[in-house]
């Protein structure tokens, strides 16, 4: 029952049978982003607070360990980190024992830092590849939960390092370190065979040479296993009007590849089947090709 006092305030009275009136008890409802596994929220959250049905009393709440507030509406609470709501019910100005209790509220608005430290400073050339970077992060209110470090490569081309960190609200960040791997310089084919889509003409059973230069900016490279392969492949012929042009040149040495006055040399044993047309192509170890078209005569 409620009374009116002297100054006009409000006084809760409980009238009650002691053995069968509930006393006055506090929920809570919390709203907003959902709490992930560790109990950590992605953003704001709403906390209302309700008395049991049936009772007349006040509802207090308190913030960390600031002053008693009365409660009237659902309590924002936005700023990270971990925040203590206590609330309770109050007759007549009075706590009523046992009433309420405390919710822990966690949020974590902010994503980590991340940074990528080490790996590649810039473009490279084939076969200088530098160690892999690793995750440098912080998160100053969940904790890190994780940091990976995916992409990368050694072949020739663009890449991209990526860096994900996470932290223990779910917050992710990222960066990324990009980076070209350049091919090797090949020169070649030499005399006497011709490039540029001509048609290398040559009889069956001639053992043709193949000479060529490869280098690593401006480092010339000498080593056989820089070569990949020598294959041949087997193409349709070209139609009337194909530039043609004699193999002037053949040698008696051996096949195989050697490297020799001052180029690698690739002696190749032509088909004895005239009137077959292949393509020859050398393959370096950074998957750099030169190809040439050949007409068996």
């Amino acid at each position: 029952m409620q009374n009116a006092t002297t100054d006009g305030s409000q006084e809760w009275q409980l009238v009650k049978d002691p053995a069968t009136a509930p006393e006055p008890k506090v929920s809570l409802t919390v709203s907003g982003a959902d709490p992930n596994a560790a109990g950590w929220r992605p953003g704001p959250a709403s906390v209302a607070l309700a008395l049991n049905e049936g009772v007349q009393a006040d509802i207090e709440y308190r913030l960390g360990v600031g002053e008693w507030q009365p409660y009237s509406a659902p309590v924002q609470v936005s700023g990270d980190g971990e925040t203590v709501l206590s609330y309770r019910a109050v007759v007549n100005g009075v706590p009523v024992e046992n009433s309420g209790g405390a919710e822990t509220i966690r949020i974590d608005a902010t994503a980590p830092t991340v940074a990528l430290v080490g790996g590649p400073t810039g473009d490279y050339t084939f076969g200088h590849d530098a160690a892999a970077p690793t995750c440098e992060t912080a998160d100053a209110v969940s904790g890190l939960a994780s940091c990976t470090v995916t992409g990368g490569g050694a072949t020739v081309g663009g890449h991209t390092y990526t860096a994900t960190a996470t932290d223990n609200a779910g917050n992710v960040s990222t960066a990324e370190l990009k980076y070209t791997v350049l091919p090797w310089t090949v020169s070649g084919f030499m005399a006497p065979v011709d490039m540029a889509g001509a048609w290398n003409t040559v009889k069956g059973g001639s053992t043709v040479p193949f000479r060529f230069e490869l280098f690593d900016g401006a480092t010339e490279l000498t080593d056989l296993s820089k070569v990949k392969s020598f294959s041949t492949a087997s193409v349709a012929c070209p139609g009337p009007g194909a530039v043609t042009d004699e193999i002037e040149t053949v040698t008696t040495d051996v096949t195989g590849l050697v490297y020799q006055d001052g180029h690698f040399q690739q002696n190749w044993k032509t088909p004895k089947k005239a009137g077959s047309c292949l393509q020859v192509t050398m393959t370096a170890q950074d998957e750099t090709k030169l190809t040439a078209n050949f007409i068996i005569k």
